[in-house]
């Protein structure tokens, strides 16, 4: 690998923001040979900073399961925003390349209206029906190590949510018993269509670090975590639009490689300096 190379991999990984502003202004079909030859762990989090439809259209000139990798290295939200944008038929062959359980939970995302809880609630959160014993409770919390996760949900017939019961007394009881013993309307749920800047402030969040989600009926759907719920809202809507002309920020990406490429071609030339110029930059792993 080129020194050169070596430095568009450092930049893209230490300031994905910054080199998706870049790859903004590129036509879709470079940006797709761009990233197909980068790992995804690097490339991922940049094109989840790009413009939303610019970012799609990549999609269209990538194989599946190379936009796939970028899918799954990316922060989730952003993922399900892109996805919201891609077409239908290369939406449907990336969520084959998933991992069943990511797709499932894109798929989930995709149903409801940008903005609600919907689009952030997971649907794998920590619910049990009534009949649920303590140990099937307590191997999901120690399995998961969520930090967010202080209670577990519990839901009756048709799925309707009954309740909550806090970790600390799973742990204090005994491990055969059912959950119907233990179970507590502590927590309120939220609805799945309420938006995200009505439930931002619930007093509710300061002592309960996920929240049982429900949809129709009452019927309990998933959770939201309040770390997931501050880490969205503190990222608006107007970070994903390009507001500002492209100046310093949209050319730092190409500025900082022509600066490098240019101390790389000055230090070729003959001197009269004794030692010649050399870098000793880290080789970054290529493997997908």
């Amino acid at each position: 690998m080129s020194s050169l190379s070596e430095l568009t991999l450092s930049f893209l990984r230490q300031r994905p923001q910054q080199a998706a502003a870049v790859l903004d202004d590129l036509e879709s079909a470079d940006v797709a040979a761009f990233v197909a030859d980068i790992p995804h762990r690097i490339a991922g989090p940049a094109v989840g900073h790009m413009l939303r439809w610019r970012a799609a259209a990549c999609f269209e000139h990538l194989a599946p399961d190379q936009a796939a990798g970028l899918i799954e290295n990316m922060d989730y939200y952003d993922a399900v925003g892109l996805m919201k944008e891609v077409e239908p038929e290369t939406r449907r062959a990336v969520l084959a390349e998933l991992s069943r359980a990511l797709a499932q939970k894109i798929e989930a995302s995709l149903r409801y209206p940008e903005g609600t809880v919907g689009t952030l609630m997971d649907a794998a959160a920590p619910i049990f029906s009534l009949d649920a014993t303590v140990e099937q409770a307590l191997r999901y919390v120690r399995q998961r190590r969520i930090a967010d996760i202080s209670h577990v949900f519990v839901h009756g017939e048709q799925g309707r949510f009954e309740g909550s019961v806090s970790v600390a007394a799973l742990v204090r009881a005994a491990e055969d018993s059912k959950l119907a013993s233990l179970v507590r309307r502590q927590v309120s749920p939220i609805s799945n269509r309420a938006t995200l800047t009505s439930i931002a402030h619930d007093p509710e969040w300061d002592d309960y670090p996920m929240r049982p989600v429900v949809g129709t009926r009452q019927a309990l759907v998933g959770g939201l975590s309040r770390s997931v719920l501050r880490r969205r809202l503190s990222q608006p809507a107007s970070a994903r639009m390009r507001l500002q002309p492209a100046g310093l920020l949209a050319n730092m990406f190409e500025m900082y490689l022509y600066t490098f490429q240019g101390l790389v071609e000055l230090a070729a030339k003959p001197t009269d300096l004794e030692a010649p110029f050399t870098g000793d930059g880290g080789r970054h792993d290529r493997q997908h």
